[in-house]
């Protein structure tokens, strides 16, 4: 059997490639937005185009103000949307929609070549902002009691990029790739750690799944009798219940619901075996939805 999972998850992927994947997808992004045709067009959920293109507006404005510690910078970025004594945007993950919905409705711009300028310019100030951090450096991420390494934060502005990104270009009925090394930085350097915060209890392990992400790192899922996890790097791989190679943008867009499951597991982008493989299952469900 494999041993206790070992090693962080937070802050473990390279952050200047993290930061130089980021600059690509942003311009790709922005670009997008900038000939868009069909402005009303459904995108996500309840939301049209527009309105998912000023949500990620949002986190272009919120993120990089939370990763340099500035929770009033948060609420000037999203005025009305984060009580003034409040000591972080939420206090648990269920209360994320309410907040995204409000944020969108209070900075609601209509004009989406001028939320493509407010996308280059917060992030021109946010890559400019991290030549003067060190990677190390930890700030509390939106829910409070968890902090976060700089290159989370960056791996979270990614997600919402490049996910967003290709819901932006699917709703303007075109095609739009996600490249499986930019993706790797979201499964590793943000996916990863969140849930690693989430799912942890103290009761004994009963199941193992070791987790491959193809390009990057070997991870163990331990999990407990309660009912969550525990998560790190597999530094002294072994034999595991379950194996789960993943193709890091079939992973992403499996996780986000926008590739049937089936679909990716059909041409190879997950791939589970083992004695237990509908662990597999279980780590998915794990998962946030953020």
């Amino acid at each position: 059997m494999l041993s206790t999972p070992t090693g962080a998850v937070d802050g473990d992927v390279d952050w200047a490639g993290a930061r130089a994947a980021l600059q690509v997808e942003t311009a790709r992004l922005t670009g997008l937005l900038r000939t868009v045709r069909r402005p009303t067009a459904h995108a996500l959920g309840s939301w049209n185009l527009t309105e998912l293109a000023v949500h990620v507006a949002t986190a272009w404005a919120a993120i990089p103000a939370l990763s340099a510690g500035d929770l009033d910078g948060v609420r000037a970025a999203i005025p009305g949307v984060v009580a003034e004594d409040a000591t972080a945007m939420i206090e648990a993950l269920d209360q994320l929609q309410h907040l995204t919905v409000a944020a969108v409705k209070a900075c609601w711009d209509p004009d989406l070549a001028h939320v493509a300028d407010r996308i280059d310019r917060d992030a021109a100030a946010y890559f400019e902002a991290c030549r003067d951090r060190s990677p190390g450096e930890t700030h509390q991420w939106m829910i409070r009691g968890v902090r976060f390494t700089q290159p989370t934060f960056t791996c979270h502005l990614l997600n919402e990029t490049l996910t967003h990104a290709r819901d932006i270009a699917h709703a303007e009925a075109r095609s739009w790739r996600v490249d499986p090394d930019r993706a790797r930085y979201v499964v590793e350097g943000f996916l990863l750690p969140v849930l690693a915060r989430r799912s942890v209890d103290d009761t004994p392990g009963v199941a193992r799944l070791q987790l491959g992400i193809r390009g990057g790192r070997r991870y163990l899922a331990e999990f407990t009798e309660a009912g969550g996890a525990r998560i790190g790097l597999a530094e002294n791989p072994g034999r595991a219940d379950a194996y789960l190679s993943a193709d890091p943008a079939a992973m992403l867009l499996a996780r986000w619901k926008r590739v049937p499951t089936w679909r990716i597991l059909a041409r190879g982008g997950l791939l589970a075996w083992g004695r237990k493989p509908w662990l597999a299952a279980r780590l998915a469900r794990l998962a946030p939805a953020v």
